[in-house]
């Protein structure tokens, strides 16, 4: 008989272990999109369904590609784009974009720069990345829009959020 209650206590917390795991779980997310003026960047916290085995970051850039909720606030990478993979190594993420971040951006160093800033601020609010390096359909470019230097990892730059923010 103790046998039996002990093998029933090990299966039910098996699968109350297995039943905690596998199911998708809520997460907050802190992302920058740029402001009215494409002058800043300003934080928007979003709560998102995340799978067991699904990567935060990625759902993070998913989330930006998607665009902001909030009034007020405008997209930073143009519609179309897609991800390709995200990976970190050594603190840097190597977020993998679609070429429709090259080919449908509306161009502008100001532009750049808010595209640039709001991956890389957005990803640099998880611990794990320092740092972000861009590639377009698995390339590394010299610079993806023309202007900024996107061939090293680039690092967060909080004088681009709102002030107050």
């Amino acid at each position: 008989m103790r046998k039996w209650l002990l093998l029933l206590i090990l299966v039910s917390v098996a699968a109350g272990f297995w039943y905690l795991n596998t199911r998708p779980r809520e997460i907050e997310l802190t992302l920058y999109f740029g402001d009215e003026n494409a002058e800043f960047l300003r934080p928007e916290t979003r709560r998102v369904q995340i799978s067991p085995g699904e990567s935060k970051l990625a759902v993070a850039v998913t989330e930006l590609i998607k665009g902001p909720t909030e009034p007020g606030l405008t997209i930073t990478i143009p519609e179309g784009t897609r991800l390709l993979g995200l990976e970190v190594k050594d603190n840097v993420a190597w977020v993998n974009f679609s070429r429709e971040i090259q080919t449908r951006h509306w161009g502008g160093s100001a532009g750049e720069m808010l595209t640039t800033f709001s991956v890389v601020n957005t990803l640099t609010e998880f611990p794990e990345v320092q740092a972000v390096q861009f590639q377009v359909e698995g390339k590394v470019l010299d610079s993806i829009w023309g202007h900024g230097v996107t061939d090293e990892p680039i690092g967060r730059n909080p004088d681009l959020i709102a002030p107050g923010e």
